[in-house]
């Protein structure tokens, strides 16, 4: 496969396949063969083969190690997701403490505005109708949650994540500003693996593979 990736230089028909191949097997084999594997990466990326699509994110998920913290991690995500919403929904109740409080509300500020270019507001808006919700969003003070899935399923993910880390890392750094930037170019990275997740009716499994569990 290394050898007939090498000489496919144009990107097209057959030669594509034989590319996508090669990533399937370097995804395969991360683990197990690390070291070779590595250089391998190495030689096809500084030689323009580059990873597409569905081997995009599994390359991703290798190299950044979550791929291998999730599968020695199972629920996490789902056990501090339903977490913070049960934080969420106890901030006007009851004595949460100050920075957690400021942290969520600045999720809810910074979550509708997670667009710097025109590239990630196509990816997260997919209907102008829904344009004039996005922009009362960060003022909305109920059922944040719920309006935020009528305008972009994407950016319910988007703001479901950076709320399951808030509660993780509660008393180091919860939240700060631009976190919302850094996770919103990991879900367009993972487009692929997270809509397909989507049209299963599966959402949540797979934002587990962009959370990255610290180790004790």
């Amino acid at each position: 496969v290394y050898g007939k990736a090498h000489s496919s230089s144009n990107h097209s028909g057959s030669s594509q396949r034989v590319i996508d191949e090669g990533w399937d097997m370097v995804a395969e084999e991360w683990k197990s063969a690390h070291t070779s594997m590595k250089t391998i990466t190495s030689f096809w990326l500084w030689n323009g083969f580059t990873p597409v699509g569905r081997q995009r994110t599994r390359m991703w998920e290798r190299i950044s190690g979550c791929k291998f913290l999730v599968d020695a991690n199972p629920g996490v995500y789902q056990t501090l997701l339903a977490k913070a919403r049960e934080t969420v929904s106890l901030c006007g109740k009851e004595d949460i403490s100050r920075d957690l409080r400021m942290a969520l509300y600045k999720i809810q500020r910074d979550v509708p505005r997670s667009m710097p270019s025109l590239e990630y507001k196509r990816f997260f808006i997919t209907s102008t109708s829904v344009e004039p919700l996005l922009r009362k969003l960060s003022s909305c003070n109920q059922d944040f949650a719920a309006k935020l899935r009528l305008v972009s399923p994407d950016l319910e993910s988007l703001n479901n994540i950076l709320l399951a880390y808030c509660v993780y890392d509660r008393h180091v750094v919860s939240y700060c500003q631009g976190m919302n930037y850094i996770v919103a170019c990991m879900l367009m990275a993972f487009a692929s693996t997270l809509r397909s997740s989507k049209q299963s009716k599966k959402p949540q499994n797979q934002a587990d593979k962009i959370i990255i569990i610290k180790k004790e």
